[in-house]
């Protein structure tokens, strides 16, 4: 029952980070950002050195709404916030 229940909530995070990667993808100039990998819940990729322009625009790009049902049965929106670690190997990401 547990596995179960936990599908929900595992699967919508999944379908944010794809439509977030999509929006990366579709949107940013290929000459600033090159994606490499994604994880369960986040996805690596490079910029130049420099260009910290380019983090508001991947947090912008990263918001996406989602339609949730409270227990209540009120219908909210929610956003997962993204966070943007920079480093030149995974050892020193910050």
């Amino acid at each position: 029952f547990k596995e179960a229940l936990a599908n929900g909530p595992q699967n919508m995070s999944v379908t944010v980070l794809n439509v977030g990667l999509w929006r990366v993808y579709s949107e940013l100039d290929p000459s600033r950002i090159q994606l490499f990998q994604q994880g369960h819940d986040s996805f690596m990729g490079q910029v130049k050195i420099g260009d910290k322009g380019v983090d508001s625009m991947l947090e912008k790009l990263m918001r996406v709404p989602v339609e949730v049902l409270g227990a209540d049965g009120v219908s909210r929106t929610m956003v997962i916030p993204a966070k943007i670690t920079r480093g030149k190997n995974w050892g020193e990401m910050k």
